[in-house]
């Protein structure tokens, strides 16, 4: 493993990108640090620490502030930390063998495990309110039913694969991005995708951006929590 370390100060969450916190000088002028790209932060959910990516590896730092440590080695390209509700464990997209798989690592200091095999780009979004089930979204070959979307070459689908490693089961056969769950485990708020869409473009304002929808696991239902012609986000 990398034994670099990045001092990291006070941190916001801003944009999707982790970001140093800027210091005024008397002067009224901003006393700004070189960019870093801290991306994807994630908070544990004790609230004490944020998983984040930078330079293709994942990192820890104190919610506070500190010193950051690499989770992941700097031989692969690692990015999207996903924590698991115990705090323990950490899912990841790693391009260890030529594309993104679903891998998970313990906060132990373990070898990472991967839990995902296709030969197309997997990323992890969340775990399971129980811990034993990872969403993931993949543009692995899908059913007959993402026609639905349209024939571009980022129609995703969401997947789930156990926790331990298992069998792939897909959940549903349009894209559902940045999945949230809710504290019962019984929905899903995920972001649609009308369109193929940079998912770095800020601002954007057409028919094309997207909303922000919620699943009942129970029903299979599907319901709009939003509808205007804003960009509407979970992690950015």
């Amino acid at each position: 493993m990398n034994k670099h370390r990045w001092v990291v100060p006070c941190l916001l969450l801003m944009g999707g990108v982790l970001s140093p916190c800027v210091t005024l000088a008397a002067s009224a002028k901003a006393n700004v640090e070189a960019p870093m790209w801290l991306r994807y932060p994630a908070i544990s959910p004790d609230g004490q620490s944020i998983a984040f990516a930078q330079g293709g590896q994942i990192w820890l730092v104190d919610a506070k502030g500190g010193e950051a440590t690499p989770l992941t080695s700097s031989d692969f390209y690692a990015t999207r930390p996903v924590w698991s509700p115990d705090g323990q464990t950490i899912a990841f997209a790693c391009k260890r063998n030529g594309n993104f798989d679903v891998f998970v690592a313990g906060l132990d200091g373990s070898t990472p495990r991967r839990l995902t095999f296709h030969s197309a780009h997997d990323l992890p979004y969340a775990f399971s309110a129980d811990g034993k089930t990872i969403y993931f979204s993949s543009t692995r070959t899908g059913s007959p039913e993402t026609e639905l979307i349209g024939a571009y070459h980022d129609s995703t689908q969401l997947y789930t694969v156990p926790a331990d490693g298992g069998a792939v089961t897909m959940l549903l056969p349009t894209p559902a991005l940045d999945v949230a769950v809710s504290p019962d485990g019984k929905t899903l708020v995920y972001d649609n995708c009308p369109v193929f869409e940079n998912e770095w473009r800020k601002g954007g304002v057409s028919d094309g951006t997207r909303d922000l929808w919620l699943y009942d696991l129970t029903t299979g239902k599907h319901r709009p929590l939003t509808s205007n012609r804003a960009e509407h986000l979970l992690h950015q």
